[in-house]
Protein backbone atom coordinates (compact mmCIF):
# COMPACT_ATOMS: atom_id res chain seq x y z
CA UNK A 1 0.00 0.00 0.00
CA UNK A 2 1.48 3.20 -0.90
CA UNK A 3 2.16 5.89 2.09
CA UNK A 4 1.17 9.36 1.48
CA UNK A 5 1.23 10.60 5.32
CA UNK A 6 2.53 14.35 5.99
CA UNK A 7 5.81 12.67 8.13
CA UNK A 8 6.74 11.53 4.07
CA UNK A 9 5.33 14.21 2.05
CA UNK A 10 5.13 17.39 3.77
CA UNK A 11 2.98 19.00 1.27
CA UNK A 12 -0.46 16.79 1.87
CA UNK A 13 -0.13 19.28 5.03
CA UNK A 14 -3.26 21.61 4.80
CA UNK A 15 -4.66 22.54 1.35
CA UNK A 16 -2.17 23.38 -0.76
CA UNK A 17 -2.16 20.55 -3.32
CA UNK A 18 -4.36 18.79 -5.00
CA UNK A 19 -4.61 15.45 -3.75
CA UNK A 20 -4.40 13.40 -6.81
CA UNK A 21 -3.38 9.80 -5.80
CA UNK A 22 -1.06 7.12 -8.06
CA UNK A 23 -2.65 4.34 -8.59
CA UNK A 24 0.05 1.55 -9.21
CA UNK A 25 -2.29 -0.84 -10.79
CA UNK A 26 0.33 -2.65 -12.85
CA UNK A 27 4.19 -3.42 -13.58
CA UNK A 28 6.15 -4.54 -16.34
CA UNK A 29 4.44 -5.34 -20.00
CA UNK A 30 3.37 -8.25 -21.74
CA UNK A 31 5.08 -7.70 -25.18
CA UNK A 32 8.51 -7.92 -25.58
CA UNK A 33 8.67 -5.23 -28.51
CA UNK A 34 12.50 -4.70 -30.27
CA UNK A 35 12.62 -0.93 -29.79
CA UNK A 36 11.04 -0.63 -26.08
CA UNK A 37 14.23 -0.63 -23.63
CA UNK A 38 11.17 -1.86 -20.90
CA UNK A 39 11.21 -5.42 -22.03
CA UNK A 40 14.94 -6.51 -21.69
CA UNK A 41 14.87 -4.81 -18.35
CA UNK A 42 12.20 -6.04 -16.57
CA UNK A 43 13.03 -9.62 -18.13
CA UNK A 44 8.67 -9.69 -19.44
CA UNK A 45 7.82 -9.88 -15.71
CA UNK A 46 4.25 -8.05 -16.67
CA UNK A 47 2.82 -7.95 -12.96
CA UNK A 48 -0.68 -6.64 -12.07
CA UNK A 49 -3.29 -5.88 -9.14
CA UNK A 50 -6.40 -7.66 -8.97
CA UNK A 51 -9.72 -4.80 -9.08
CA UNK A 52 -10.18 -6.07 -5.38
CA UNK A 53 -6.96 -5.03 -4.34
CA UNK A 54 -6.81 -1.72 -6.32
CA UNK A 55 -10.09 -1.14 -4.68
CA UNK A 56 -9.24 -1.27 -1.33
CA UNK A 57 -5.93 0.35 -2.13
CA UNK A 58 -8.53 3.47 -3.23
CA UNK A 59 -11.07 3.28 -0.15
CA UNK A 60 -7.68 3.19 2.31
CA UNK A 61 -6.31 6.26 0.54
CA UNK A 62 -9.96 7.97 0.56
CA UNK A 63 -10.39 7.17 4.74
CA UNK A 64 -6.67 8.51 5.37
CA UNK A 65 -6.11 10.97 3.03
CA UNK A 66 -9.19 12.40 2.23
CA UNK A 67 -8.91 12.49 -1.55
CA UNK A 68 -11.70 11.67 -3.86
CA UNK A 69 -8.94 11.87 -7.47
CA UNK A 70 -6.98 8.94 -8.46
CA UNK A 71 -5.28 8.12 -11.98
CA UNK A 72 -3.72 4.85 -13.06
CA UNK A 73 0.27 4.62 -13.00
CA UNK A 74 0.87 1.30 -13.93
CA UNK A 75 3.12 0.75 -17.35
CA UNK A 76 0.71 -1.27 -19.09
CA UNK A 77 -2.55 -1.58 -17.42
CA UNK A 78 -5.06 -3.33 -19.89
CA UNK A 79 -8.33 -2.19 -21.28
CA UNK A 80 -10.23 -5.43 -19.74
CA UNK A 81 -8.35 -4.88 -16.19
CA UNK A 82 -9.74 -0.49 -16.60
CA UNK A 83 -13.31 -2.11 -17.08
CA UNK A 84 -13.05 -4.64 -13.67
CA UNK A 85 -12.05 -1.62 -11.62
CA UNK A 86 -14.42 0.80 -13.07
CA UNK A 87 -17.34 -2.16 -12.27
CA UNK A 88 -15.43 -2.31 -8.70
CA UNK A 89 -15.71 1.40 -8.17
CA UNK A 90 -19.26 1.64 -9.10
CA UNK A 91 -20.55 -1.44 -7.24
CA UNK A 92 -19.11 0.45 -3.97
CA UNK A 93 -21.01 3.72 -4.62
CA UNK A 94 -17.72 5.52 -3.84
CA UNK A 95 -18.02 9.04 -5.08
CA UNK A 96 -14.46 9.42 -6.67
CA UNK A 97 -12.81 10.61 -10.09
CA UNK A 98 -10.09 8.85 -12.32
Amino acid sequence: MPVYDESVYPAMKGNGKIRMMILDESRGCAFTCPFCPQSSRDDNNWRKKSPTRVMDEIERLCARQGTRLFRFGGQFTPGRLMEDIAREILASQLEIEY
